[in-house]
């Protein structure tokens, strides 16, 4: 539902969950849609709507060549995505957020072997660009765990920069860097692996990538600590709360 009167309602004005279409490729998916956050109302949490036709096509395509299949899964990818999707619009159309967005479809291209959908890798997988109720859209899969700052019982800052270096390290390999250094872009998975879900800021480095690698860790793991410092001090806010209340019974 939007503003009365408005030709086509803004993002922030929708109620979900609600129905929307998005088209990758040759198919036209119909999903059940709600927000992962107000914050961000052009990143879609999509359930699949199953079509009839979904379950003979992966039959069909389960007895044809490998090359066919990969063939039928890039036009026709629908039938083959996960129940639950990520969908992902182009929010604005200025040259930067464009430029940003073109990036990231450039970065998932050169990541390929880093993309993961039923054990999750370093990255999502990328079902391909599409557009999603008049915008250009990212279709991607969907990683079931918390980010770094939504854990209900913290790791350790050690075990942080383990994984963190890990992850990171992948990047380097392809020589690629990670310049968005934010907590709620890394979410760790439920097979224990940290996955960055956001390549707007993918870029391959001018200079040394063991530098920006090495760089990139050591701000996650600043932001990690802090983090947990804060956690800490509302924590202890909230006891101290507690307490007041409970001896002013």
């Amino acid at each position: 539902m939007g503003r009365k009167g408005s030709p086509e309602p803004p993002e922030y004005f929708f109620e979900y969950p609600r129905m929307v279409k998005f088209r990758v490729g040759l198919s036209i998916v119909h999903a059940s849609a709600t927000l992962f956050s107000r914050t961000y109302p052009h990143i879609l949490n999509a359930s699949i709507v199953p079509r009839p036709w979904y379950r003979p096509m992966r039959l069909l395509a389960a007895w044809l060549p490998c090359s066919l299949q990969r063939l039928l899964k890039i036009y026709l990818p629908g039938a083959f995505m996960p129940p639950r999707v990520v969908v992902k619009q182009l929010l604005k159309t200025d040259e930067c957020a464009t430029e940003l967005f073109d990036n990231e479809i450039r970065a998932y291209g050169r990541l390929q072997h880093l993309q993961g959908t039923a054990i999750p890798r370093a990255i999502p997988r990328f079902f391909g660009e599409g557009t999603c109720e008049g915008k250009r859209a990212l279709v991607l899969s969907l990683i079931d765990g918390p980010t770094a700052v939504q854990q209900q019982e913290p790791m350790s800052v050690e075990a942080f920069q383990q994984k963190v270096e890990i992850t990171l390290a992948k990047f380097e390999a392809a020589n690629m860097v990670y310049a968005d250094v934010k907590l709620d872009r890394v979410i760790l998975a439920e097979n224990g692996e940290l996955v960055i879900i956001d390549l707007e800021f993918v870029h391959e480095p001018e200079d040394r990538p063991e530098r920006r690698f090495r760089n990139a860790v050591i701000s996650f793991v600043d932001r990690y600590r802090q983090f947990l410092k804060n956690m800490e001090t509302q924590r202890a806010r909230l006891d101290g709360s507690s307490r007041a209340a409970y001896q002013k019974r």
